[in-house]
């Protein structure tokens, strides 16, 4: 680990003592020291050379917002000050650049600790989970896609809440309104309570196979052909 041999932090950096160096370098995630006023880099532990792929001493004088960030963080400087004015620790996901030019994503925690005008910045790679998010709502884009392209009656439901979680545009266009995040039995069976005839305890007991019935529907004075089955479900 390298600290920062600047005129007077050198001084109060060693001040902190061997317990918390310990405690700095051993912890789990990429660790930094910042200068609150300019975001300069003071000190780094191994984990933080491990993440961006600089060495200690070349973190060690670098700003930790342009040297390292693709975008600005999400929370301005002086959101930070303020909220480190009040005692408050700030917590944002941030997206930045190794030394390779890779990209990763950081959950990022600051602390106003160890002494006024500087402070603690804890950074946990959650890349993996990001890009794993972002497959989901990849996937899950499609295949609203596709549902939309269907001219029938689809949507999905919480079977635990029956709240309307997805309604294709043809349902939609059909009813004439959006009643996502309504429940399902208010909106399309005009009842206060769920339906006595519900299929969600079928359907739960055989996940993954779907269940067809035959019902009328009294407020569309339709019949209708239904096919339910559980399905994973994002949102």
């Amino acid at each position: 680990m390298r600290r920062n041999d600047g005129s007077g932090e050198h001084e109060r950096l060693v001040g902190l003592g061997k317990d918390f160096w310990s405690l700095f370098e051993g912890l789990g995630d990429a660790a930094y020291l910042i200068e609150t006023s300019t975001g300069k880099i003071l000190a780094a532990n191994a984990q933080a050379a491990a993440q961006t792929g600089y060495s200690t001493d070349e973190l060690v004088g670098m700003n930790i917002v342009d040297d390292l960030s693709v975008d600005p963080p999400p929370v301005s400087l002086e959101e930070v000050k303020k909220r480190f004015s009040r005692g408050k620790t700030v917590r944002f996901v941030h997206k930045k650049r190794r030394k390779d030019g890779s990209i990763y994503w950081d959950e990022v925690t600051v602390a106003p600790r160890p002494f006024p005008g500087i402070h603690v910045s804890l950074n946990r790679d959650i890349t993996e989970q990001i890009n794993k998010e972002k497959f989901i709502q990849q996937e899950q884009s499609q295949l609203r896609a596709i549902f939309d392209s269907i001219n029938a009656i689809i949507y999905v439901a919480d079977p635990d809440t029956h709240e309307i979680l997805y309604i294709i545009k043809y349902f939609r266009d059909m009813i004439g309104k959006n009643p996502v995040g309504r429940l399902c039995y208010e909106e399309f069976q005009g009842r206060s309570e769920p339906c006595e005839f519900c299929t969600n305890d079928i359907i739960l007991k055989n996940k993954g196979k779907p269940y067809q019935w035959e019902y009328h529907n009294p407020v569309y004075d339709r019949d209708y052909l239904i096919v339910d089955r559980i399905i994973t479900w994002p949102d």
